[in-house]
């Protein structure tokens, strides 16, 4: 209803967003918490809301605002129907302690649009692997490394062999866990041969860069 409403009225919708990837818990994971329920963090974007609040991968949310969280669902659902802006209490388990954090969130869209605008190679545009990418591109929560998000016709890029959706998992020996280490890590290279390697449609593969 509160959606049906915005649209009415504003003619769009502005979904929350924090900054974090997060997976319904294994039965094998099941057994290093007290709480049985809730959302796995398995990654926090740097800089995003969630790592300013001081949230880590391996947190177990277990409510939002008073709401009991049981899964991933739970949480992406409660985050994605407040707007920009606003707080959310976040209630979660850390090594066997209950912990307690204040969230303030940012637009999800003008964040997406944001990671977007980094070009670390010519014609290259990466993204972090937030959770509402994730889903839309059917990424495993498994898997770490930036999101191609395009590659524009003629560049270096193109030339490389990058495609859009591709997930550079790998630069060299460095493994790729967000934009800044891949930015590092490809200033690092210094122009020299180099392999990145790619996670293309659960396939990796590796490609040369200079």
């Amino acid at each position: 209803k509160d959606i049906a409403k915005k649209l009415i009225t504003d003619g769009k919708i502005e979904r929350g967003f924090i900054g974090v990837t997060i997976a319904n818990l294994t039965d094998e994971q099941k057994e290093l918490y007290t709480n049985k329920e809730g959302a796995l963090i398995s990654g926090v974007e740097q800089g995003m809301p969630a790592d300013e609040a001081g949230l880590k991968r391996g947190d177990l949310v277990i409510s939002a605002n008073g709401k009991a969280i049981k899964n991933a669902n739970d949480l992406k659902n409660f985050i994605g129907s407040l707007t920009p802006n606003s707080s959310v209490d976040i209630t979660y388990e850390r090594s066997n302690k209950i912990m307690n954090t204040k969230i303030k969130l940012v637009n999800m869209d003008h964040n997406a649009k944001d990671a977007t605008k980094s070009v670390i190679i010519d014609g290259l545009s990466v993204s972090n692997l937030s959770d509402e990418i994730r889903f839309k591109y059917k990424i495993s929560p498994d898997t770490q490394g930036v999101l191609v998000t395009d590659v524009k016709s003629g560049s270096k890029a193109e030339d490389f062999g990058f495609e859009r959706g591709d997930v550079i998992v790998q630069v060299g020996e460095e493994s790729i866990k967000d934009l800044q280490t891949f930015a590092n890590t490809i200033k690092n290279t210094k122009g020299k041969k180099t392999l990145v390697w790619i996670n293309r449609g659960g396939i990796i593969q590796g490609l040369v860069i200079k």
